[in-house]
């Protein structure tokens, strides 16, 4: 899933900013917060006098930048707000003085890519950013090449193509932005063909029209006989209209993550398998996630530096508008360094990878009969207010564990509240039916057996 809002740091980290707040709205930070370009302009004049007071007379170098010299932020803040009000030649100024003074930072090449991008020189942007993973250690998006990541050995099969057509051609009807500057063989078509196709698994993947639940994007992987799946989300049609550009540019991005995501999927089963067997901790699980989910964040950063960026500047329409903080150009980070920074026990990666976490021990749990623990966490799991609309599955799995156990009355209460919120649930009246057979009540679970057979129907 996209991660949507890193932490604060507690110390100079390897990235800047989110790159998902601005762009879930598609406007600026300036914009979000209701500043006026007069009050930016003063907080501009503000900005300068300081900057202008502490920077030395020549170029900084590590050794030499006196300590009230600005920090990264407080130039890349600058950049921003110079960006804001179309001051390019300002903003790039500001740029190169941040990439002297800190010339191995890959935030710093990232951060002068942005205004070239925005000044629509997007060769020296896309030299710039390949710079800024170069310099970004072990970062995998280097020397990019589509090919390379994916888990498929030799040629995809026609059968194969034919499904990722099928499943590509499914996307774009089902979020028609998508498809407003996209031609057939190009290479936003051709990586999407061939990843659902089987590229990026080994097998072929679906297209998932219903929206995310937890994140802008997620991918499902393969289980118990059905395929793999990625969902994008929906975006508001007005905007979409007014933006046409920005919105085939943010859609994008987020299926070229999954369909990278999709690669590392046989990680993410060997996590969840660990986890399951209780050899990890949940917070163990949720950094390895975690961890294995910044190999997609890299790769698509690398897409956009040698596909996208190159493809935008020669469209046929025109030069399409981009903006690198939809492809992870303001985050650059070291997992192990920074996982620790995720306090927020209700953001992101905690949420939904903590959840998940409890949901791979529920089903070991029962199978282990340790019930008593399988109840304490399923009780727990009813008290996270962010995940309400799983509260119908929690109380039927209580009603499981607690019929289990031999207490039927206390699981005829858990199945009953998991029917009050699902009234459609069939496994919760089957269950029931058996806990009332349990205790003699004939009458009862001949009638939820009777509701559970319509309902199955």
């Amino acid at each position: 899933m996209i991660p949507p809002q890193p932490p604060q740091p507690v110390s100079r980290p390897m990235y800047r900013r989110s790159p998902f707040s601005p762009q879930f709205s598609g406007q600026s930070p300036f914009r979000q917060s209701g500043v006026s370009r007069g009050l930016l302009a003063a907080a501009l004049l503000l900005l300068g006098s300081h900057l202008s007071a502490s920077e030395p007379a020549d170029p900084p170098t590590e050794d030499a930048v006196p300590k009230q010299s600005p920090s990264f932020d407080e130039r890349a803040d600058r950049v921003d707000a110079l960006l804001e009000i179309a001051s390019l030649k300002q903003a790039l100024a500001e740029a190169e003085h941040a990439v002297r003074a800190w010339p191995d930072d890959p935030r710093t090449h990232a951060l002068r890519a942005k205004v070239h991008l925005a000044a629509g020189d997007y060769a020296a942007g896309a030299a710039d950013m390949k710079e800024a993973i170069a310099r970004h250690p072990e970062d995998v998006g280097k020397d990019y090449q589509p090919a390379d990541c994916g888990l498929h050995q030799g040629p995809l099969a026609p059968e194969e193509l034919q499904h990722g057509r099928e499943q590509l051609a499914k996307m774009l009807r089902d979020r028609p932005a998508m498809a407003r500057y996209l031609r057939e063989g190009d290479p936003l078509w051709t990586f999407a063909v061939r990843r659902f196709g089987g590229e990026a698994l080994g097998e072929p993947i679906d297209w998932d029209p219903q929206p995310p639940t937890d994140a802008p994007a997620e991918h499902v992987a393969p289980h118990r006989g059905r395929r793999g799946r990625i969902r994008v989300t929906l975006l508001d049609p007005r905007w979409q209209r007014e933006h046409p550009q920005w919105a085939f540019e943010r859609l994008w991005s987020l299926a070229i993550f999954e369909l990278h995501n999709m690669a590392v999927v046989p990680v993410f089963n060997e996590v969840r398998r660990q986890a399951a067997a209780g050899a990890i901790s949940k917070r163990e699980y949720v950094e390895g996630i975690f961890t294995a989910e910044h190999q997609a964040i890299e790769r698509t950063r690398g897409f956009y530096a040698y596909i996208f960026l190159p493809y935008a500047a020669e469209h046929p329409q025109g030069k399409l508008e981009t903006d690198p903080d939809h492809w992870f150009g303001s985050w650059w980070v070291d997992p192990a360094e920074v996982f620790g920074q995720f306090a927020d026990r209700t953001e992101y990666p905690w949420r939904p990878y903590a959840r998940m976490y409890d949901w791979h021990r529920v089903p070991v749990l029962r199978r282990q009969e340790r019930y008593d623990e399988a109840i304490r966490l399923l009780r727990a799991m009813l008290g996270e207010e962010q995940y309400a609309h799983e509260r119908p599955e929690v109380h039927y799995w209580l009603g499981i564990c607690q019929l289990d156990a031999g207490d039927a009355r206390a699981a005829i209460e858990s199945l009953s509240e998991a029917i009050r919120l699902e009234p459609d649930h069939a496994g919760a009246y089957e269950l029931r039916a058996d806990a009332h057979q349990a205790l003699g009540e004939a009458d009862k679970a001949a009638a939820d057996w009777r509701r559970a057979g319509q309902l199955g129907e």
